[in-house]
């Protein structure tokens, strides 16, 4: 049971909250150290003010508008080098144990590119999309 929930987490915990984030919680700082994202236009070294009743996989989202990309292709990893796991991404900051003032680094974690293909080829609708259609909506 507790690997099904576990997995249940690891693309967000669809808006809903644990009993401890349903209060607020305190302000914490936590500075990350931009390991793999690192661009001209991008900071080596940022913080986020968050509250410590929101979720990791809140925190998650707030680093990917500072680095620019989407939420899956972040990974973040304690200052021992330990890994943030995606199971994880439903337990609050409390939970995790992170106080303000900690540092954690943000790292590229490896995704699958998604497919791409033409949804109207010639004017005409793709099959492959129809099919697409008639199974989801059937």
């Amino acid at each position: 049971m507790g690997s099904i929930l576990d997995e249940s987490e690891i693309k967000g915990n669809g808006g809903l909250k644990s009993l401890t984030s349903l209060s607020r919680g305190e302000l914490v700082t936590i500075q990350f150290i931009n390991d793999d994202f690192f661009k001209s236009d991008l900071p080596r070294k940022f913080n986020i003010k968050i509250y410590s009743n929101k979720t990791i996989f809140e925190l998650i989202r707030e680093v990917a508008l500072v680095v620019k990309t989407t939420w899956d292709e972040i990974k973040l990893l304690t200052i021992k080098n330990v890994e943030i796991k995606q199971k994880d991404n439903g337990k609050s900051i409390s939970e995790m144990k992170i106080k303000s003032g900690a540092t954690l680094s943000v790292n590229k974690r490896k995704v699958a590119p998604i497919k791409e293909a033409e949804l109207i080829i010639n004017g005409i609708i793709n099959p492959l999309a129809v099919n697409a259609f008639k199974y989801i909506f059937s």
